[in-house]
């Protein structure tokens, strides 16, 4: 495979980073290999040993992400339960490093208290 022949070959091909969900959709549902990947998945669940409340917050807010796409903002730990502040921020930081985190959570500037 040489990756600097392909364009000139497939000049009609879109490039895989711009296509559309539905492109996407279209793609996995004629691999073998993705369909294998789902079974697979449904039938040893995945255990995660995480707050569920955070975790919850998480997935939820990656779904509005999609959902909202140009509208999307990024949490504020004022959106978060007061007691789970911590364990939320420590589990953004673990699953989305560095630059990645500000996807999920707003980092804000500590307000000093007099």
């Amino acid at each position: 495979f040489d990756d600097a022949t392909w364009p000139n070959q497939n000049t009609n091909a879109t490039s895989a980073k711009q296509w559309n969900y539905e492109e996407v959709v279209d793609w996995a549902k004629h691999k073998a290999d993705i369909k294998s990947l789902q079974m697979k998945s449904q039938c040893h669940p995945i255990f995660i040993d995480h707050d569920p409340y955070c975790f919850g917050k998480i997935l939820d807010h990656l779904r509005l992400n999609v959902m909202s796409k140009k509208d999307y903002k990024a949490l504020s730990l004022s959106d978060i339960k007061e007691e789970k502040q911590d364990v939320f921020a420590k589990i953004v930081d673990y699953y989305f490093p560095g630059e990645l985190a500000k996807l999920i959570l707003k980092k804000e500037p500590l307000l000093k208290s007099s």
